[in-house]
């Protein structure tokens, strides 16, 4: 679950729900898979970025848990994809 590519990632509609889930799946958390494997995020009001991904439960470290963060970009496969790449592959399937 990721917020939209508008909203911003912040406690209510994004770090609080990945607490909870992983308190629920507890140990078995190492078992699953994630799309994406990570995400990019940067605050420009705390001038902070963040790489979200399993291994720190898709949560912004404690002293930035209150900021907002806008994804700007998605790991799949180890590579990095920029948001505004996104879909990049189907535009042609648009017009």
């Amino acid at each position: 679950m990721v917020a939209g590519i508008q909203q911003s990632l912040c406690r209510d509609n994004f770090f609080d729900k990945y607490t909870a889930f992983f308190t629920a799946i507890g140990a078995n958390a190492e078992q699953a898979a994630f799309f994406p494997e990570g995400l990019i995020a940067h605050s420009g009001m705390d001038g902070a970025s963040v790489i979200l991904a399993k291994e720190n439960e898709f949560c912004a470290p404690d002293e930035y848990r209150d900021a907002e963060f806008t994804p700007q970009g998605l790991i799949l496969e180890g590579k990095v994809l920029p948001m505004h790449k996104l879909g990049r592959d189907f535009y042609s399937y648009l017009t």
